[in-house]
């Protein structure tokens, strides 16, 4: 994301925001260390001492939605993979999709399969009568709230904004663009992403999707017992919390975990975070898969983790995680 030199592709999307710029700048010599770790490194800008770094922080998010704004829609054709995943997953299931990624390919992936799952306003997202909800804990590429008029300019808007507060439910905007974002105006107004920078240490309070969505995640992990979890590490508190705080303690829930092979070490993590989980059953013909995501697919491993327990329950909850 930073790393200019080796990806210059990325140029055109960072040069619009000085302070992405300068940000890149700071963070481009270290990010060839093998210790290197840019949700640390990005929250000790955030927070750090000098207004001036804090201020240039303020410019990562838009570019980090302007960048997955592009590989959403330019670099990638069509969101096959994921309308596998989706045929598999409806084809047995009421799924909740909780996921902590930004990019627009599930709900892509969705529409296309469905015309039904429509992603017109932020309640489409979660409607009661639907077989799929998609809950974005850390916001979307289109997700935004409005921070003043076109009178003024989108930097000096963004110089006074908390990019920490919570936008209220009712001020999310859902608007397709592929920015720069100084240059876009949503009913006249300047706009700025709701999206949860990648910083070391979120937690609960750093969730920015709305309280609905957050409350209809609740509704649902409480009866659910089926969880494939693709591609995440297991670190992210607010995830970790709110799956702690919904299922309880005593059940025996159904998981499979694909990951890389960091994938020992998320599901350690957790069993860890979610008391649950430490009691997991094994799904044959195992729990813990080293395949990438595509590979996954293709293998015929989620059909039959699909399949797992249909025969005996009817049409069970599942909930996928990070994609």
């Amino acid at each position: 994301m930073f790393d200019i030199k080796n990806h210059h592709a990325y140029f055109d999307v960072l040069s619009p925001y000085p302070g992405a710029r300068v940000v890149a700048d700071l963070l481009s010599p270290l990010s060839g260390s093998q210790n290197f770790d840019l949700e640390s490194e990005l929250r000790e800008l955030a927070q750090d001492r000098d207004d001036r770094l804090r201020q240039h922080f303020k410019h990562v998010p838009p570019y980090l939605r302007d960048l997955l704004w592009r590989s959403s829609y330019s670099y990638v054709p069509t969101p096959g993979t994921y309308t596998q995943l989706v045929r598999r997953l409806l084809a047995e299931h009421h799924v909740l999709f909780l996921t902590l990624n930004y990019d627009s390919l599930l709900e892509q992936a969705l529409a296309s399969f469905d015309p039904k799952f429509d992603f017109s306003n932020i309640e489409s997202y979660v409607r009661e009568d639907r077989q799929a909800k998609v809950v974005k804990l850390h916001g979307s590429i289109n997700w935004f709230k409005l921070i003043g008029g076109s009178d003024q300019s989108w930097e000096d808007l963004v110089r006074s904004q908390d990019v920490f507060q919570k936008t209220p439910d009712g001020n999310i905007y859902i608007y397709d663009t592929p920015g720069p974002l100084m240059s876009v105006l949503i009913t006249g107004n300047r706009p700025y992403p709701i999206l949860t920078a990648p910083l070391a240490g979120k937690g609960m309070a750093d969730m920015v999707c709305p309280s609905t969505h957050i409350q209809a995640a609740r509704d649902f992990l409480k009866d659910c017992r089926k969880f494939l979890m693709i591609g995440t590490s297991g670190l992210d508190r607010d995830l970790l919390g709110l799956l702690d705080e919904c299922l309880q303690p005593w059940v025996h829930p159904t998981i499979q975990l694909v990951g890389g092979p960091d994938g020992e070490e998320a599901l350690q993590r957790f069993e860890r975070g979610v008391k649950a989980f430490r009691r997991r059953r094994i799904t044959p013909p195992g729990f813990l898969l080293t395949n990438k995501f595509r590979q996954y697919v293709d293998s015929g491993e989620l059909e039959r983790f699909a399949a797992f327990g249909v025969a005996q329950t009817g049409s069970p909850k599942l909930a996928p995680r990070q994609l």
